[in-house]
């Protein structure tokens, strides 16, 4: 099981409702929804992460949505 999987279980496991999860180095990419914002927010920041960005629209890769990238310092 990948990092990338691995996270994205957790989340699910925490309600937190994701369509994809990218574990790239020290940085994270979470595509999710808006309302769950402030809830991966509180999670990431607690395991260690700090925000680098919140998007939501199209993104580099093609996809359309909310995405948040964290990233560990």
């Amino acid at each position: 099981m990948t990092n990338s999987e691995k996270l994205a279980k957790t989340l699910k496991a925490a309600k937190i409702n994701v369509s994809n999860v990218k574990v790239l180095g020290s940085y994270v990419h979470i595509d999710t929804y808006k309302k769950y914002e402030a809830a991966l927010l509180d999670m990431m920041t607690r395991a260690g992460f700090r925000l680098n960005s919140v998007r939501d629209g199209v993104h580099m890769d093609d996809y359309v949505g909310f995405r948040m990238v964290f990233k560990l310092p």
